[in-house]
């Protein structure tokens, strides 16, 4: 894992934006315990109290105000998160190269932005690769 700043981030989270990228996408809420576990040519689930997960894309980013919206097609219904970025603190990598997943990650190709938020939420957002 690689930390990295919020500009990082955000142009990272535009530039998966601008390719209109398919991403595995999680939402964690404060105070719930989960692991990550990955299978297959690629897939994630996240183990616990989920706020939302599913494949998704990034219909908007703003650096300027610290925010995402995000489209997210859990269970087959499309819902749109609005999430407030301003203070999280942001990890990116590949499964292979991070400490946050096991070793049986290193078959799996992809890469990942995790956002930690201020009020303890986390995000992760983890794109296939090619």
């Amino acid at each position: 894992m690689t930390r990295i700043s919020p500009a990082e981030a955000f142009s990272i989270l535009g530039k998966w934006r601008d390719n209109k990228s398919q991403l595995h996408i999680n939402l964690m809420s404060p105070g719930a315990q989960a692991g990550i576990h990955l299978s297959g040519s690629f897939g994630a689930q996240v183990l616990g109290d989920a706020g939302g997960r599913g494949w998704g894309r990034i219909l908007a980013c703003s650096l300027a105000e610290e925010r995402i919206s995000l489209s997210l097609d859990s269970g087959g219904q499309d819902t749109i998160r609005d999430l407030a970025l301003r203070g999280a603190s942001f990890e990116c990598g590949q499964p292979a190269h991070s400490e946050f997943f096991p070793e049986s990650a290193e078959a799996v190709r992809c890469s990942y932005l995790f956002a930690k938020l201020a009020n303890g939420s986390w995000v992760l957002l983890l794109e296939p690769l090619a």
